[in-house]
């Protein structure tokens, strides 16, 4: 018997059209890739055609993603939206809602939005009796849970586990209950709806209890969504659901996490509407690097707010850092492993944009780069720069063993060739080039490419580099559908 298989889905209910709460189907698509490029277990996806259509649009998926057809699965929704619809929609249920709640709240509000969440065990339980051989089947949310992507499970201590069912909460339960009806009228939140966790012989019953549930709300003119309606299934069967309390927002899987120190390291929300421009995005904005500007949601790339937030997290902008950069915007056409001025490098040809970018915002820092193109090297008293061609593994090693080279560097980025087979020659001939602590990224991962990367990760680099924690963003972009996406490197 395997170990654990996750569960998502994703229903097109017309959030993008909502007043409050509004989130797109390409907002959830966006956290979703994110999720099944970086998840390290079987993930079974249900989707309707139309949906998957678009996620599968310039994008391949490794086999541990399997898509299933939504309808098939015989969900809480088709059951019981008549009803709730019905009690949603009487004067008894809308006299007990909060004010605001009545107004705002997508659970007070849509009887397909509560139902949709409750549909997550049917979910659980199809997959169960499609793939009947694993001790645990975990829920995991399709959409905004993935916007941290170290959050996204990797690997699991599965160990602290029982033969239970398990929720997440993010503050301490009370120990008086709390009545169902009065949390109609309140904001008090406890379980967190992003993961559910059920051991196989309970996948069933957790189903029933939970179909009970809904009947018995019904009844009593009720209508939540599943973080409360689990609340009070938590108080009923204390024997078999226990709730986790984990100190985070999204903290069911981390909580089992073997490397709990991967939040200390890095911690970035993709959500584009909270994208806001930096220092750094005016600074290589004006030198001309796509790497972001100070109109952030229109750049061809809007990698400078991660750099930002990262890079500053541990570092002070008059600290000495030694960064290296591979790609210093060589619009040569002959070269072969160039993009002849593509978007990508400089938004205006300017050779070694992104370099002169650094050395302003880090100011006492060295920075160093490399080209294929000898033509395009340049040499300042802060910058310094080689020829290489990342393709040939004795050029790398001929470039490393430069006197100027030999130091480790704190930040090292690739953004030269963006095929793969490129990037990984010159990724496995520098890494050990990588400070202790440091970040390398690999810039412009092609959406189509993104597959390859996930499978060399998963079956040679995980092992190969035990030391080094892997994590693949798929960025949101106004602008860019082709190559917003980076791996960074973790040392």
């Amino acid at each position: 018997m395997e170990d654990i298989i996750f569960v998502t889905a994703y229903k097109d209910i017309n959030r993008g059209n909502w007043n409050y709460f509004r989130r797109t189907n390409q907002m959830y698509i966006d956290y979703f890739y994110n999720l099944a490029y970086n998840i390290k277990f079987k993930l079974v996806v249900y989707v309707e055609e139309d949906i998957l259509k678009i996620i599968t649009t310039n994008h391949i998926f490794n086999d541990n993603v399997i898509f299933k057809d939504l309808n098939t699965v015989d969900t809480f929704l088709k059951k019981y939206i008549d009803r709730e619809n019905q009690v949603m929609n009487s004067d008894l249920y809308k006299s007990r809602l909060h004010p605001v709640r009545k107004e705002t709240s997508p659970e007070n509000k849509y009887a397909e939005y509560n139902l949709i969440t409750h549909s997550k065990v049917n979910f659980m339980k199809k997959t169960r009796d499609l793939f009947p051989n694993y001790k645990y089947y975990a829920w995991i949310d399709f959409g905004t849970a993935n916007s941290n992507i170290e959050l996204i499970p990797r690997y699991l201590d599965l160990s602290v586990l029982k033969e239970k069912i398990y929720c997440h909460t993010y503050l301490p339960l009370p120990e008086k209950r709390l009545d169902e009806i009065e949390m109609l009228s309140n904001y008090d939140i406890y379980i967190l709806g992003s993961g559910y966790i059920s051991h196989h012989s309970l996948v069933e019953k957790f189903e029933n209890l939970w179909e009970q549930k809904i009947i018995d709300w019904q009844n009593k003119y009720i209508s939540d969504d599943d973080q409360s309606l689990v609340l009070q299934l938590c108080y009923d069967n204390p024997d078999i659901i226990e709730a986790i309390y984990y100190d985070h927002w999204f903290g069911m899987y981390p909580y089992l996490f073997k490397d709990k120190t991967i939040e200390e390291k890095i911690h970035y929300n993709i959500e584009i509407e909270n994208l806001k421009p930096t220092p750094l995005c005016e600074i290589m904005g004006r030198n001309k690097s796509t790497k972001g500007h100070s109109n952030i949601f229109m750049s061809w790339h809007n990698y400078t707010p991660f750099y930002y937030e990262n890079l500053l997290k541990k570092n002070k902008k008059t600290d000495y850092l030694r960064i290296f950069e591979l790609g210093l915007g060589s619009t040569n056409t002959i070269i072969p492993t160039q993009s002849g001025g593509m978007p990508g490098w400089s938004t205006d040809g300017k050779v070694g944009a992104s370099l002169y970018g650094w050395c302003e915002f880090f100011v006492n820092s060295d920075v160093y780069g490399a080209d294929i193109d000898i033509d395009k090297l340049i040499n300042t008293k802060q910058i310094t720069t080689f020829q290489c061609d990342q393709r040939v593994p004795y050029e790398i090693h001929k470039m490393w063993s430069h006197s100027e080279m030999s130091e480790p560097f704190h930040v090292m980025i690739q953004n030269g060739s963006n095929q793969f087979n490129d990037i990984v020659v010159f990724f496995e001939n520098s890494i050990h080039k990588l400070a202790k602590n440091g970040f390398y990224v690999v810039e412009d991962i092609l959406n189509e490419e993104l597959h390859l990367f996930q499978d060399i990760i998963a079956k040679q680099w995980d092992e190969k580099y035990p030391h080094l924690i892997f994590l693949l963003y798929v960025l949101p972009s106004l602008v860019n559908k082709k190559n917003n996406n980076m791996l960074l490197v973790l040392g």
